[in-house]
């Protein structure tokens, strides 16, 4: 009996082992499959080497781990609802056209149809899937690339996708008032005076 525990507990503990290990390495593919998709991006962005993009990836998640869960988020939730909604309702619109078409229902069975249409309509649609995702990362990383170049203000930013990050609403609801937290060396370069020269104070008269 003592043997025979012995080999059981052996067996539920290499069953354990074996399963964290998957875990472990599933976990570890979908890190490389993800930071791979970012670093690529970085790469044609910078024209840098693939590991100069991973350590940009890394950073950028770092940095922004709460942005970056949020556009991954609505990137699957935008590929999964494509990618069967598009071929479903294409299925169905055939499957009732053709249903409603006595000389072809006599003769054929509408279902059949159908499923080519759905089939169909889910390979187009994963293709759609991957063009958009690719273009989501990449809008992604080139607007808080812009952000981070340009501590003052994105310079390349669209109005509508300024609006979107919500970059202006302070400033818009701060007025006149904005000006007077404007920074003393943002207030030396606007007015053109050195350095020596400028005043020491943070305030802009109102």
């Amino acid at each position: 009996m003592c043997a025979r525990h012995a080999c059981v507990r052996a067996r539920a503990c290499a069953c354990v082992c074996s399963c964290s290990c998957r875990c472990a390495m599933w976990c570890l593919q979908k890190t490389i499959e993800f930071v791979s998709t970012y670093s690529y991006v970085f790469v044609a962005i910078n024209g840098t080497t693939f590991c100069r993009g991973c350590r940009d990836t890394f950073k950028l998640i770092v940095s922004y781990p709460a942005q970056t869960a949020i556009n991954q988020t609505i990137k699957k939730f935008l590929t999964l609802l494509i990618s069967w909604s598009t071929p479903v309702i294409c299925a169905v619109l055939c499957f009732f056209i053709l249903d409603n078409d006595q000389s072809y229902k006599e003769n054929y069975a509408p279902l059949y149809p159908a499923l080519t249409v759905f089939l169909g309509g889910f390979l187009l649609s994963v293709g759609i899937t991957t063009v958009l995702e690719a273009s989501i990362d990449t809008i992604y990383l080139c607007a808080f690339k812009d952000m981070e170049a340009n501590k003052n203000g994105p310079t390349f930013m669209s109005n509508d996708l300024r609006k979107a990050f919500g970059l202006d609403v302070a400033k818009e609801e701060a007025g006149k008032k904005a000006e007077l937290f404007v920074p003393a060396e943002a207030r030396k370069q606007q007015n053109g005076i050195p350095g020596n020269r400028a005043s020491a104070n943070n305030f802009v008269s109102p």
